[in-house]
């Protein structure tokens, strides 16, 4: 670990031009010291060692106009300190251990080892003056050769072994180039865990690699599935892109299964103790979580609706905006957005106006109620007139009318029509009822509901057998006047 003693600059490279500064020092430093073969063939990675030796003096850089190897016309800046020397010598010496591994493995013809020889060994007793001259020892490089024969030989070594063991010492040569002796120790830790990371990238590298490669493949074949290009009749149009996330994730699921033994400190306790913190936490509050994504997997596969489909779930009535994973998103006729989860809708009903829009119509209705003085011939008639003047009303099939009931006072009425704009289903209606309105007045005809009251002449009891069942008597209260006394000629007609 960096402490506060481990002294470096701000950054490794402040900007490009410094960059560009330190890569033309490395360039010219292989060139006038080990020839233009040697420039063209080492590793410019070894740029690295310079920065880090920049960094740690934290003065200024000694550059020099260097006319460019590459373009003779322009001239560049190049780091002229012991930090390019170093880089380059390092680059050398670590071409020397390469070729010798290559040829010693038979990995090269005979011929190319023998020139491959002949070409490094001049660079090679340069290289050893220039890290002598240092104060290094160039055995260093010679004790690599042989660790990394050792560790081809032992199946069960670790193969980043002797890259990481290279690694550590470069990165602490830097701190006593530098004259940071307290920098060594912690730059050489550094160094190690680097680059023994390097296989355990590439492998994730190239497990990323295929996953990603992967999702493209079944990303284009559903893509192609949706638009109608390929037809399948195992998978509909409609199921092809939620298919293609789904399966997606289901990618990097294994990706991730696959590469999670590549993760730095992935095998430490720290790290599997917070994996299972995480998945307690999951398990213990993912089960609406996972109600939800299985039935959004149902409601998708079901084809119980789709985007922008009409619908309604319980009281609520909209457009479908996005049938999402875990909850279905509507928009209501007042621009409402409602968020009904999708373990909801399945544990409910749902009420698709749109599926059967396009393929005769969607039914509309609506209801009246008439007295029995209204002809039912003419009530039907003025609705079917009326469903007829309606815009969105389809001619056919032709609207029909259904007497619901015979109450007591009056005649339940219920016309029904079709209509192809499912998405306009409530502009309709009140169109509808609009124009039943307007016909009913036009004829003269009162829509109502009337209640009509009855009095009995009599409040006889109905019990059989009883005396009061004889008589009746009006209930209503009645005035009796006093009689009137007879006429004269009443009285002697009476008499007679």
């Amino acid at each position: 670990m960096l402490t506060r003693q481990h002294r470096f600059a701000a950054s490794l490279v402040q900007d490009k031009q410094s960059y560009k500064t330190h890569m033309c020092g490395l360039c010219h430093a292989l060139g006038d010291g080990y020839g233009l073969i040697s420039r063209l063939l080492t590793s410019h990675e070894m740029i690295l060692l310079s920065l880090l030796t920049s960094a740690q003096r934290e003065t200024d850089l000694q550059t020099v106009k260097r006319r460019c190897p590459l373009n003779p016309t322009r001239f560049v800046s190049a780091n002229q300190d012991e930090g390019s020397t170093f880089a380059a010598a390092a680059a050398v010496e670590l071409a020397r251990v390469s070729v010798l591994d290559d040829v010693q493995d038979s990995r090269g013809w005979d011929v190319l080892a023998q020139v491959s020889r002949l070409l490094i060994g001049s660079a090679h007793q340069t290289a050893v003056r220039t890290l002598e001259n240092l104060g290094f020892d160039p055995a260093t490089f010679a004790r690599l050769t042989e660790y990394q024969s050792q560790a081809e030989a032992d199946s069960d070594s670790d193969p980043a072994a002797p890259t990481a063991m290279t690694s550590a010492s470069l990165f602490a040569m830097t701190a006593r180039l530098a004259q940071k002796p307290d920098n060594e120790s912690a730059l050489a830790a550094i160094g190690a865990s680097l680059f023994a990371f390097v296989p355990n990238l590439l492998s994730l590298g190239v497990i990323v690699g295929v996953a990603w490669f992967f999702t493209r493949v079944v990303e284009r074949f559903a893509e192609a599935v949706a638009q109608g290009h390929l037809k399948l009749s195992w998978l509909h149009a409609d199921l092809a892109r939620p298919t293609r996330r789904i399966v997606t994730f289901f990618i990097w699921v294994v990706a991730l299964v696959m590469g999670h033994p590549y993760l730095p400190g992935s095998e430490s306790r720290a790290f599997q103790g917070v994996a299972v913190v995480f998945g307690v936490l999951i398990s213990l509050g993912s089960s609406s979580v996972v109600g939800n994504a299985l039935a959004g997997l149902v409601l998708t596969y079901s084809r119980a609706y789709r985007t922008g489909d009409r619908i309604r779930i319980g009281d609520t009535v909209g457009d479908v905006v996005e049938l999402g994973p875990f909850n279905t998103r509507l928009r209501t006729t007042k621009d409402e957005e409602v968020i009904v989860p999708n373990a909801v809708v399945m544990g409910g009903s749902v009420v698709n106006y749109s599926r059967f829009a396009h393929d005769g119509g969607v039914q509309i209705s609506a209801k009246v109620t008439i007295g029995y003085d209204a002809p039912w011939r003419t009530v039907h008639r003025l609705l079917v007139t009326a469903a007829a003047r309606t815009q969105a009303i389809l001619p056919a099939p032709a609207p029909y009318v259904l007497q619901t009931s015979l109450d007591d006072f009056y005649v339940s009425y219920e016309v029904r029509a079709y209509c192809d704009r499912p998405r306009e289903l409530h502009l309709v209606s009140a169109e509808l009822n609009q124009n039943i309105q307007d016909t009913f007045f036009a004829e003269g005809v009162e829509i109502c509901s009337p209640h009509y009251e009855a009095f009995r002449d009599g409040n006889a009891s109905t019990i059989p057998g009883s005396r009061a069942h004889a008589r009746a008597v009006d209930p209503r209260p009645h005035h009796h006047p006093e009689p009137e006394p007879p006429t004269k000629a009443a009285a002697e007609t009476a008499e007679k």
